[in-house]
């Protein structure tokens, strides 16, 4: 409640929390995401709590979503890191590109490792569109923020003309 009467005060129209980061961590209560802040960590649904409280003071609520990245900002090849470790999938993504940690490819000017990985396949696109959709039946944000543009979110909200699926 004191961060909400805090952005209320400083102004702000609209406020709210990272709900997933590059890490794979949501934020909320998660059924689709093990690696949650409700299950692991605070022990907290950090989403919800700033909903409510921002709500109250009558902003507009915002969730911002930046796992589309989760797939290639991890090192997966390294097998220092615990990136590599299939333990950790649901955290940092399905380990891939595992041959680079013998044979790395060589970058040609202007091109970094995160171009030549490779693409995701459809288990982590459907994990990554039912954390959209988890956020939205539970949280109704009336905004959300992505690190890219994805059109297909804005239209899913036309059609139907209401939260959730």
């Amino acid at each position: 409640d004191e961060w909400a009467e805090l952005f209320k005060k400083a102004g702000a129209q609209f406020a709210g929390p990272v709900g997933e980061h590059h890490d794979g961590f949501s934020m909320w209560d998660s059924q689709v995401n093990e690696w949650n802040a409700a299950k692991v960590g605070p022990k907290r649904d950090v989403v919800g709590e700033l909903e409510k409280a921002i709500r109250k003071q009558g902003m507009r609520f915002i969730v911002a979503l930046h796992h589309a990245a989760n797939w290639w900002f991890f090192p997966h090849w390294k097998k220092e890191y615990d990136t590599s470790d299939p333990r950790y999938a649901g955290l940092y993504g399905s380990p891939h590109n595992l041959e680079w940690a013998q044979n790395m490819p060589e970058l040609k000017e202007g091109e970094n490792e995160w171009q030549l990985q490779d693409k995701p396949g459809k288990e982590f696109l459907d994990k990554w569109l039912a954390k959209i959709r988890e956020v939205i039946n539970k949280y109704q944000p009336d905004l959300l923020w992505f690190d890219f543009g994805l059109n297909f979110v804005q239209e899913h909200y036309k059609r139907n003309n209401r939260y959730g699926d």
